[in-house]
């Protein structure tokens, strides 16, 4: 390389290093308020039901007591817990654009070091961020905790239409009702858990395995639309 397109080289990755670092501050903030809204969409109802329950219950008996409406109370909390599903995806996908910008100026960062041929010592005592473009993993277990109350939040609404249904209508014990429930949620958790895994995967372009996509192919299947929609791939 000429020593002029070595200089032009450098200062495309100086402005690309600028403008990258920004756009990762900007993710982060963008993950942060969608995160906000989240919170606000999927919450807001489970505050609201009691609520309306009791203003409709001398208007609308049958309704507050779900007689013949158990399907639509059912079929309703699924779409809800569905659509909180996607949320999450969509809210995975910007914190994987994140880490993406990350990975690119951690690259950077590495080519100027490279050519600056530190002593490692002296290395180690200036530099705090890595260099690896690896880094950091699009999988974090420190994400997890975030990904578990997904799935209780999302799992709530099948579990609360579960538990009004059979308290309702006596169709289950108080204590197998209670397991039912949590159940559900348990459940819920685990699958968000293995949807983010497997988006993950899909982002790090790991070969998937059949595990992932026979046991779960709903997660799969919008994780990989998802994926196509963040990375272009």
């Amino acid at each position: 390389m000429k020593a002029s397109e070595k200089k032009a080289f450098q200062t495309f990755l100086l402005a690309e290093y600028e403008h990258i670092a920004k756009a990762h501050f900007t993710a982060v903030a963008t993950t942060s308020e969608f995160f906000k809204n989240y919170l606000a969409i999927v919450g807001l109802p489970l505050s609201v039901i009691p609520i309306a329950l009791q203003l409709f219950r001398s208007r609308l008996p049958a309704l507050t007591e779900l007689k013949g409406y158990e399907p639509v109370a059912i079929l309703g909390s699924l779409l809800v817990a569905t659509m909180g599903f996607c949320m999450m995806l969509f809210i995975i996908s910007l914190r994987n654009e994140s880490l993406l910008y990350a990975r690119t100026v951690n690259g950077v960062r590495n080519y100027f070091y490279c050519i600056a041929s530190l002593d490692p010592h002296i290395e180690n005592t200036l530099r705090a961020l890595p260099r690896a473009v690896d880094k950091p993993r699009f999988f974090r277990k420190s994400f997890l905790p975030t990904i578990v109350a997904f799935g209780i939040l999302d799992g709530a609404y099948p579990a609360v239409a579960i538990f009004l249904v059979c308290k309702l209508h006596a169709l289950l014990s108080a204590d197998v009702t209670m397991r039912a429930v949590i159940t559900a949620l348990g459940l819920s958790a685990l699958y968000h858990i293995w949807a983010y895994w497997a988006y993950t995967r899909l982002a790090e372009g790991k070969p998937r395995k059949l595990l992932e996509f026979r046991l779960f192919p709903p997660a799969a299947w919008i994780a990989r639309l998802a994926g196509r929609g963040a990375f272009g791939c």
